[in-house]
Parts: C-alpha cells; sequence; structure tokens
C-alpha cells in the first residue's frame, strides 16, 4: 500500500513538473512571479552580476579620482548620419524603452581611442547613477559598439554615453524625448523610423562655438541588466538637463506597462565602487570642421600676437 502510494505520488509530481513549463529566470526589477529575479537576486542566476566591476554607482561631484588632461580628451564623437530610430520593443516583457538605430554611421571612441559604432538607446526612471548621493528623473543611454570585438589584448567593447534629466513644470518639452516618445507611441519599424534630426545639438555636444566641449564622468563598469557584462566604457554628462515634468511622466508610464518595472522603475541599486578610479574628461566633434574650426581660432590668436609685437 505504502510502495503504491509512493509510486502515485512520484507519477503526479512528473506529471505536474511536465505541465509546469518553467521558464527562464527572468530579470525583472520586482520579485512578482516565480521566474522573476529581483536586482539583488540577479547574481544567483547570472554570477557576472555580483562580481567585478559592477554598474551603476555613485558619483562624487566634483570628482576627485582624476582628470583627463586637457590635450587628452578620449571620449570622441563622430557625427554623420545617425539620426533615425524605431522602437526596439516587441512586447512589455523588457526592463526599458529601447529604439534601436537605423544608421550606423556615427561613431565614438573612448579611453582605448576605439572606434565605437552607435547601435541603440535606452531609458530609466528614475536615474540610475547618483551625482553627490542626488538622484535625478530620468537617465538615458546611447550605447556603441566595439567595431571588432576579437581584438587582442581585449578591450572594451560597449561604450555607453549617458543623459541625466531633471522634470521641472515651467522646462520646456526636450525635442529628443519628444522624438523618442514619438518613436515608441507609433511603434515604429525599421522600414518606417522616426528622424530624431541633430540628436547631439539638442544635448549641446555641438555648437557653432570653437569651445563647444561638454564635461562627462568616466568609469569602467559593467552592464545594468544580466548577464551584466563586464567592461563596459560609461560616460555620464556632468550636468543634468532640465525638461517639462510631463515627458518624465510620459517616459514613466510606458515603463509601468513593461512586466519586469517595479511601478514604473526600472533602476538598479547601486554598486560598491571599489577600487575604480571615476576621472572627468570632454567631448568634442572629431570632424573635420570642428578641427578646422580650432585650428583656425589658434591660428588667428597667434597671428594677433606676431601682429601686435611686430
Amino acid at each position: 500500500m505504502i510502495a503504491s502510494f509512493v509510486v502515485f505520488s512520484l507519477l503526479i509530481a512528473l506529471v505536474a513538473g511536465g505541465n509546469n513549463e518553467t521558464a527562464e529566470p527572468v530579470a525583472a526589477y520586482h520579485d512578482g512571479g516565480e521566474n522573476f529575479v529581483p536586482p539583488e537576486k540577479w547574481g544567483y542566476i547570472w554570477p557576472q552580476c555580483s562580481a567585478g566591476l559592477q554598474s551603476p554607482i555613485d558619483i562624487t561631484v566634483p570628482a576627485t579620482h582624476g582628470q583627463y588632461g586637457v590635450n587628452d580628451m578620449p571620449l570622441k564623437l563622430e557625427i554623420k548620419s545617425c539620426h533615425s530610430v524605431f522602437d526596439a520593443d516587441q512586447d512589455t516583457l523588457d526592463t526599458s524603452p529601447k529604439w534601436n538605430f537605423v544608421d550606423t554611421d556615427c561613431v565614438a571612441q573612448g579611453q582605448n581611442a576605439v572606434p565605437h559604432v552607435i547601435s541603440h538607446s535606452d531609458i530609466h526612471t528614475p536615474a540610475e547613477h547618483l551625482l553627490n548621493g542626488k538622484r535625478f528623473d530620468a537617465e538615458l543611454h546611447v550605447g556603441f559598439r566595439y567595431l571588432d570585438p576579437t581584438a587582442d589584448p581585449p578591450i572594451p567593447n560597449v561604450l555607453v554615453v549617458t543623459f541625466i534629466f531633471q522634470g521641472k513644470g515651467d522646462a520646456p518639452e526636450h525635442p529628443l524625448l519628444v522624438k523618442l516618445i514619438e518613436a515608441q507611441q507609433m511603434d515604429s519599424t525599421e522600414d518606417n523610423p522616426v528622424d530624431l534630426g541633430n540628436w547631439p545639438d539638442m544635448l549641446g555636444l555641438r555648437s557653432n562655438s570653437a569651445t563647444h566641449d561638454a564635461t562627462f564622468f568616466n568609469y569602467i563598469g559593467s552592464g545594468d541588466v544580466p548577464p551584466c557584462l563586464g567592461g563596459i566604457d560609461w560616460w555620464i554628462s556632468d550636468t543634468p538637463i532640465p525638461v517639462a515634468q510631463s515627458q518624465i511622466d510620459t517616459i514613466h508610464s510606458f515603463i509601468q506597462t513593461m512586466e519586469r518595472s517595479l511601478n514604473g522603475s526600472n533602476v538598479r541599486p547601486i554598486q560598491d565602487l571599489q577600487d575604480r578610479q571615476v576621472r572627468t574628461g570632454m567631448l568634442g566633434d572629431t570632424s573635420s570642421g570642428a578641427f578646422f574650426g580650432k585650428f583656425l581660432t589658434v591660428f588667428v590668436c597667434v597671428f594677433g600676437m606676431l601682429l601686435a609685437e611686430y
């Protein structure tokens, strides 16, 4: 009788196990289901998430851990035609609103002076990185990937340029967020993308001035979602950008529809800085026009000095 009961129990367990097609663990910002894994448990499933140098971090302002020299500006940005994006979200089972770039002529180079091509953008509410312990309303990531990941010795194959936004009731709508929200709302596709326009100019990265460089904090960290890829070259703008509060609310509503978010939040907790250096660096356009503008400015100054002495 007991043997029959044991066999019957095993059969029930097998049937139940067969019908319960347990999916692979899913990274989430909450623990709302048996397969949803919140950030504090990511390391149990994806070991890289609890090893090495992780992101995001709290950045002390001003950064006192090091500074790039005036003639050593390792982050360069080439602007050509990387303006068209489309909504890359396939369903609500995601962690962030994401946009893929159709054009890949936009190139950035970071600590290793190796060109990375633009790939995608995503956004978080509130911001993931802290500035002097303060958390702002939103954080936009623009991701670039290294052209040759087989290089030896290995170098960071992902570079992320990051912009932090703060919502204000009296601030105007930010033109870049207008376009990204449009791409999200219209379910844009690769065949029907949204033209962002000159988004670097919208973010203050370029101007007609010869001194248009922007300041960024730089450190080496990880991906902010599993598998927490290491060696990410992070560049975070040092100045939060004021935007209309209504835009923050709209983006927040997008994230609320995502099953992996926590009531509209998709923020990984702050990670230990460990012994990393956070350095400050400049961002400048590497196009020939920008170079010529700076060269011309220096030439005029020197020529003027010579004339004065003469």
